[in-house]
């Protein structure tokens, strides 16, 4: 706890001219318990971060910053203020006015979460939020149009993919970097959308491809090249352990194989590093350092944490929660969330919208501001309640559905269906069947 400590990085290790990487502290008193690795048996990194975890524990979650009734109305002002567009019928991903303004499918299916109403729409613009929520096309009775979308991602990715399993890409920054063509990050990225594509419509095709990706990925050491688009491929970041996490999480639920569950426990773990565990200051604890690096050669991240990272993690990590508890994973992502609602613009022209960076020193909000879509989702999640899509599988039969679902043996129960309300399931990915609310939240499906 003696926060005059700073650590220092050079990753690859430029300092000594050598081909390692290199970390030290640096403060006018050093008092550390050190635990060493070595080439011929020694502990795994994840191991020692467990092993640092069960000496220590995990710091209390920081206090609710409000009330879910405070929360739900804070986060319904951004898409009312700052978010919302001139036609009120289209919200922004960014605050900015140069944030085009459409009718996002994740910031609709969020509007209903929140107020229970769907704002009159004729279309519907994917994604929207760094937590993707299809909710909308079935609430909405286009899972046809929903299919269409998915379908033609899915045959992109499965295009793009590399015999090997990998996705090729040219680093920005070739005088670093001449020979990368791939990294952790933008694999497990997109692994993690593959998967989650074969658990809402049972695909086979998507799973098998995405098994060639996930056994690269347990080659992978360190968490590295998640932020492609703006850092080098060796850059170790948090965006990479979040998707890998996430990709084996779902890998695990669809094949049931054990080492998949071990290897999302090792991504889950080497997340941790980039989260702050102590805090001598009213907003640290559980906020989540985005990289150990730099964005675009000239803005450090150390010190200064961005929140809507944390969420991707700490979505992942309540996944991972309802396989494992060999950590507190919940724990961590309760934190994350907690942590991220703190860092919320409480009021003024930014209300109820997330800051893309928070610092640490001034206890500052930095520009841009995004949505609170997220936030909604993750807390949602946390609290067991179904954010996106519920799906129940019984193979090889998969049944999906924006109400939560209760299988049984006719079928499955659909719960919380308002009375009169008509939304769609999809049967395998392929069936769909329209539901009317009966008012008895107990409406039979067959499958």
């Amino acid at each position: 706890n003696e926060t005059r400590l700073q650590p220092t990085f050079a990753s690859p290790n430029t300092t000594d001219l050598a081909t390692d990487h290199r970390m030290s502290l640096r403060g006018p008193m050093i008092e550390a318990r050190l635990r060493f690795l070595s080439e011929t048996g020694g502990p795994a990194v994840p191991e020692m971060i467990r092993w640092a975890i069960e000496r220590r524990g995990l710091p209390e979650v920081p206090p609710l910053p409000r009330t879910e009734q405070e929360q739900t109305a804070l986060s319904l002002a951004a898409f009312e203020g700052p978010l919302l567009g001139s036609d009120n019928m289209s919200w922004g991903y960014y605050a900015e006015t140069d944030s085009p303004r459409e009718p996002f499918a994740d910031v609709l299916s969020t509007l209903y979460r929140l107020n229970g109403t769907l704002p009159r729409i004729s279309s519907i613009v994917p994604e929207g939020s760094v937590l993707t929520n299809d909710a909308i096309y079935f609430l909405t009775n286009r899972t046809q149009e929903w299919k269409d979308i998915r379908g033609a991602d899915v045959q992109r990715n499965l295009e793009e993919m590399n015999p090997d399993g990998t996705y090729s890409q040219r680093s920005l920054f070739p005088e670093l970097e001449p020979d990368q063509r791939t990294s952790l990050g933008l694999c497990a990225r997109k692994t993690a959308f593959l998967l989650d594509y074969a658990r809402i419509t049972g695909d086979r095709r998507s799973l098998e491809a995405a098994e060639k990706t996930l056994r690269w990925m347990q080659t992978r050491d360190v968490p590295r090249g998640g932020y492609y688009w703006e850092t080098p491929f060796h850059t170790p970041d948090i965006l990479s352990a979040s998707y890998a996490l996430w990709a084996m999480v779902r890998g695990f639920e669809l094949t049931n194989k054990p080492e998949y569950l071990e290897e999302a426990k090792r991504f889950a773990l080497l997340g941790l590093p980039f989260v702050y565990q102590w805090e001598d200051r009213p907003i640290m604890t559980y906020t989540v350092v985005p990289m150990f690096g730099a964005s675009e050669r000239e803005r450090p991240w150390f010190g200064t944490v961005q929140p809507w990272a944390g969420l991707i993690y700490a979505y992942a990590l309540n996944l991972l929660a309802q396989h494992d508890t060999s950590v507190d994973w919940k724990k961590i992502a309760t934190g994350i969330l907690v942590a991220a609602e703190q860092m919320q613009y409480p009021d003024g022209y930014y209300i109820g919208c997330l800051p893309d960076a928070f610092s640490l020193k001034s206890q500052t909000r930095q520009l841009p501001t995004l949505n609170p879509c997220g936030l909604v989702s993750l807390r949602r999640a946390i609290e067991g309640k179904v954010d996106s899509l519920d799906v129940i599988s019984n193979r090889p039969e998969t049944l999906a559905s924006p109400f939560p679902l209760q299988p049984n043996k006719k079928g499955a129960l659909v719960r919380e269906v308002p009375t009169g309300f008509t939304f769609e399931v999809l049967f395998n990915g392929q069936r769909s069947q329209s539901i009317q609310g009966s008012g008895n939240q107990r409406d039979q499906i067959a499958f």
